[in-house]
């Protein structure tokens, strides 16, 4: 069974507040901005800063880095030129990237503590079952 990677963890944690919190972002600044002091992004940056301890300016880098990636997450969804596997490609490459940009204002030891926290999140899988999303296919074998 292969153990699910960084960018799928960031990913899972993330992905209630990327798109499907959209009408909750929406609700909360009162239009289509985005913006609000209780924004998706501000929640979780606020969140990962009082876990990881984290300094207004790794705060301020990370809510910057999640504002960015709703917004092509969004982009790319809401794309009707857009195939179900180029967006699944794009999905996955703003992930990778976001997951990256989040990772790189961090010290070692909050990167460890972030990997902790986002598998303790992570359901556990049933015995022999990969999660979602990673298991082969007969072309991967």
């Amino acid at each position: 069974m292969r153990k699910p990677g960084f960018a799928t963890l960031i990913f899972a944690a993330i992905l209630p507040f990327s798109i499907g919190g959209l009408t909750y972002a929406n609700a909360a600044a009162g239009g289509e901005s985005g913006e609000s002091a209780s924004s998706p992004a501000m929640v979780i940056a606020n969140h990962l800063a009082s876990v990881l301890g984290l300094s207004e300016v790794q705060t301020a880098k990370i809510r910057s880095v999640l504002e960015e990636e709703h917004g092509k997450l969004v982009a790319v969804r809401d794309d009707p030129t857009l195939s179900a596997d180029d967006k699944l490609a794009q999905l996955q490459a703003i992930r990778q990237k976001a997951s990256d940009d989040i990772m790189s204002p961090l010290a070692p030891e909050q990167q460890r503590k972030l990997m902790e926290e986002l598998q303790s999140q992570q359901p556990a899988m049933p015995q022999g079952q990969a999660p979602r999303g990673t298991q082969e296919t007969p072309l991967q074998r």
